[in-house]
Parts: C-alpha cells; structure tokens; sequence
C-alpha cells in the first residue's frame, strides 16, 4: 500500500500484544543489535478494537488545512481503544500500517531513533488531548506515566483485511538503556 501525508507530525503508539523476535545485525555500526524487549506483561497494554470499516483507495485534498492524504491500494480503517497501565511500557516494536493517535488521558513517552542515522533516541511526550501520527516500519517504545494510566484511541490504515497488531523489534542502534 502506498501512502502520502502532508503536515502531519511523525510519532508511534502500541494498541496490542507484541510477537517475540530475534537479534538482528546492525551492518552501518558494525555489531549485532540487542535482542528485542520482552513482550510487556499482560496488564500493561490493553486493547480495544471498536470499529473497522473498508474505505477502498481513496483520495483526501485540504488546501486550508494543508493537508494530503491518499491510498492508492484497498485500504480499511480500524478504530482501537487502548490503555497502558501506570508506570508501564510497551517494550520496542514496529507497526506494519500507519496511524494517527489522539491521548484521552494521562501522560505518555514516545521513544524513537533520530532520523538520518545518527544513532541515539529521541523522547517526545504527548498528554491529555494531545493527537499526533506515526509511520510505518519505524521502531519505538512508550512508557507511561508513573503517576496514572494512559488511555489512548488509535485509527489504523490498513492495508485490506490486515491486522493492527504490532510486532516486536530490536532497541535501535544507540537507544539502549
């Protein structure tokens, strides 16, 4: 599926259970990758799917709101509910499909590598009624707050009839703890 955004920020959530992986090699910093987190323990992330719909290819222009979006392959968008308990993390994953995000409540942090290889992680906190986007294949992390539970809704863009179910990934190159 080929996608476009125009004045959209980047950013990623979880909205499900993650799938264990394997260590990769890490060729441009010559060594292995640690291995992916474990999965977060069942109580940390739950999900919700609440609706899913085929909305097909389509086309989205508005000029006042500079904003572009398109699917030139059969696209189907599913809406999910998601919470992450206090003080818990999503361990690193990836997402196959993009999504927007919109935080109903509480406080998380998005951690990601810098763009343009540099190596190192980036940290941005998104909180209550704050909204942002985030692609696909990018590896990330969220923690919540230690202080309360963080309820989030996810509207995925699928590729027709795929999942939204994240997969888990190796800690990017720099971004260990």
């Amino acid at each position: 599926m080929r996608m476009k955004a125009i004045a959209i920020t980047s950013g990623a959530v979880l909205a499900a259970a993650l799938v264990p992986g394997t260590a990769s090699a890490d060729p441009d910093h010559g060594g292995t990758a640690p291995a992916p987190a474990e999965p977060p323990a069942a109580s940390d992330v739950t999900s919700e799917l609440l609706a899913r719909g085929s909305l097909g290819e389509f086309r989205v222009r508005d000029r006042g709101a500079g904003l572009r979006l398109s699917a030139d392959e059969p696209t189907d968008l599913a809406l999910v509910s998601a919470t992450l308990a206090k003080r818990g993390e999503t361990g690193w994953h990836e997402h196959a499909a993009w999504s927007l995000v919109v935080v109903e409540s509480g406080t998380m942090t998005l951690v990601q590598p810098r763009q343009g290889g540099r190596g190192g992680c980036r940290e941005d906190t998104y909180s209550t009624g704050m909204a942002f986007a985030h692609p696909s294949g990018v590896h990330n992390l969220v923690n919540g707050s230690d202080t309360e539970e963080v309820k989030f809704f996810v509207t995925y863009f699928l590729p027709e009839a795929d999942v939204p179910t994240p997969v888990a990934a190796a800690t990017p190159w720099g971004c260990e703890p």
